[in-house]
Formats: structure tokens, sequence, C-alpha cells
């Protein structure tokens, strides 16, 4: 029980730091490019853990029609990152991810429109509580430069909801190791082909050691935070894990006063709190 806890701990620290990484990997690259890179190291770790789980002999008895699902959702992937990269290159963590945060109460508006259920009580409290803490966090913050980061964002938001039901509903039955080797490679070679049809592979000539160095670390971070969610799942009791996941989303804030230097008002303090409660409501409903 303490590994799993250990483990989803772990997580929760590296899964806060990603969006500091991104944004000071994005200051002089052009978004496309760092999110090609970022979803190649996210290659790399998904061809690892394939490797090492001995589930990459499957890929060769995947059907066509599977292939094109787990395409699909790497082509989602590739959007994810794309939009929240080009969020973070003009807006501050403290802005973009809040709203990227909004992503699973998105998936379960998405699944009761698309099966005409109804959202329960307590779990239509705790949208309401992610809302309002949303709105608290956005609405005292100091100006971005223009409303590019709030497009993107909100595209980020879309996307990830769109992935959340896509995979629960869409994905074939292969192993987790393989959909995951599929959908990142997917979206490496979507993002490596945009970049190259922009023309943005000539800035990166531009690019300084400290810039490949946070894009890296961005990538890692997440590689290796999947990773520790894994072991913690094979481990058999999962239950500390989503609780603690939680914790992730409050990290981002603080490591973006540390890194940034992005302060929160009282009020936006407030919106934390009430949005940390909103998620853990939802996982007690799960």
């Amino acid at each position: 029980m303490s590994e799993v806890i250990l483990y989803a701990c772990a997580s929760a620290l590296l899964c806060g730091l990603v969006p500091s990484f991104m944004k000071t990997g994005v200051r002089r690259a052009a978004p496309s490019v760092a999110a090609a890179l970022y979803a190649t190291v996210a290659f790399l770790f998904a061809f690892g853990a394939a490797a090492i789980s001995g589930t990459l002999g499957s890929l060769l008895h995947i059907a066509n029609a599977a292939l094109l699902n787990l395409a699909l959702d790497g082509l989602l992937d590739a959007l994810v990152w794309l939009c929240l990269f080009t969020a973070l290159s003009t807006g501050g963590v403290n802005r973009v991810m809040p709203i990227h945060n909004l992503a699973a109460a998105g998936a379960i508006g998405l699944t009761a429109l698309l099966s005409h259920g109804r959202v329960g009580v307590w779990r239509l409290c705790c949208i309401v509580l992610l809302l309002l803490g949303t709105v608290l966090m956005e609405s005292r913050q100091r100006k971005e430069r223009g409303y590019q980061w709030l497009l993107f964002s909100c595209l980020a938001l879309a996307a990830a909801a769109a992935q959340i039901v896509y995979e629960a509903r869409c994905l074939p039955d292969v192993p987790g190791s393989v959909q995951r080797l599929l959908a990142t490679m997917t979206a490496m070679v979507l993002l490596w082909c945009l970049s190259a049809a922009g023309k943005s592979l000539n800035g990166i000539k531009k690019l300084q050691l400290e810039d490949w160095l946070f894009l890296l670390l961005a990538g890692v971070a997440a590689g290796l935070a999947g990773l520790c969610d894994t072991a913690a799942e094979r481990m058999g009791d999962s239950s500390y894990l989503l609780p603690i996941s939680c914790c992730a989303f409050p990290l981002m804030m603080l490591f973006a006063r540390i890194f940034h230097k992005e302060k929160m008002p009282g009020a936006a303090v407030i919106g934390l709190l009430l949005a940390v409660f909103g998620m853990f409501g939802m996982l007690l409903n799960v």
C-alpha cells in the first residue's frame, strides 16, 4: 500500500511540473515544433513501455479498422498538445490549465449528450464546483497578451474531452501499452509533418540549450508520470491513485508561481480549492 501511495504522489508531482516545463520550452520555439518534440519523447516512452511489457508482438495482429481507431486517437493527442503549447506560448499556466482541467467535466457532458442520458445530481454539483472554481481563477488574474491563449485553451479542452469519450467508446480491445504506442506515433508523425508544412522547422536553429532541455523535461516528466500510474495500477490496489492525482492541479499552480512568478489573488485561491473539491467529488462518484 505504501508503494502505491509513493507512486501516486510521484505521478502527481511530475504532472504538476509538466505545464511549467512546457511554457519555458515554448518561449522561443514554434508551438508545432515544441509539440512535435514533446510527442517524440512520449513515443519513446510508449515504445519502451510496450517493449518491457512484451506486447510489441500484438502489433502484427491488429485489424485495419482498429488501426484506424487508434490513429484517430493519435490525431486527438496531436490536437491537444498543439493547442496546449500554442496557448502556453502567450498565456500563463494559471490561466491555461484551469480551462484544460475541465476536460473530465466536458467528457461527462458530452457522454450524456451522445447517449441521451442524464447527469446525476452529485456529478452535476461537482461540475458546478469545477466551473465556479475556474471562473474565480480566471476572473481576477492579470491580463494576458490578446485572446489567443483563451481560444487555444478552449480548443485543447474540447479535444481532451472528446478524446476521453472516444477512448471509452471506440478504442479496440488491445493492450493499453500498444494503444499508447500507436497513438503517440501517429501524433508524432502528424506534428512533424505540420511543422514541416508550416516551415516552422526553420526556427529550430534559433532554439537555445535551455529550450531543448525544458521541452525534453516536459516529455520526460509526463512519460515518468505515466509509468508511475502503470506501476501503481499493477499493484492491484489503485484506490489511492485517483484521489492523490487531484493534487497535480494545485501543484501546477505552485510551480507556475516558482518558475514563472505567476501570482494568484485571493479569489483565485478560493477558486482553486473549489475546483479541487469538484475533481475529488467526481472521483468519489466513479
